[in-house]
């Protein structure tokens, strides 16, 4: 299960890469999700967090892909020719 949140981190950074530039890429790799991810399902971090607590996760979460999503937006809108 691991190694396959690691791939499709490492692919979605790839595609950002071809879609941004991949100096933007680097910028926000999708390893923080991988690792959220982890902590939630593999490791049971939050079992005892309060729902504070676990709003303000998947907000972070909900923050960091809208982030990707417009930076991808940005790039494919901007007219750049391959």
């Amino acid at each position: 299960m691991v190694h396959l949140l690691c791939i499709v981190a490492a692919c979605s950074q790839f595609l950002g890469g071809d879609a941004a530039g991949y100096a933007a890429a680097m910028l926000v790799s999708a390893f923080p999700l991988v690792g959220v991810a982890l902590g939630m399902l593999h490791f049971n971090e939050f079992t005892h967090a309060s729902r504070a607590a676990r709003t303000l996760v998947l907000a972070e979460v909900a923050f960091y892909l809208s982030a990707v999503g417009l930076l991808a937006a940005s790039a494919s809108g901007s007219g750049r020719s391959n």
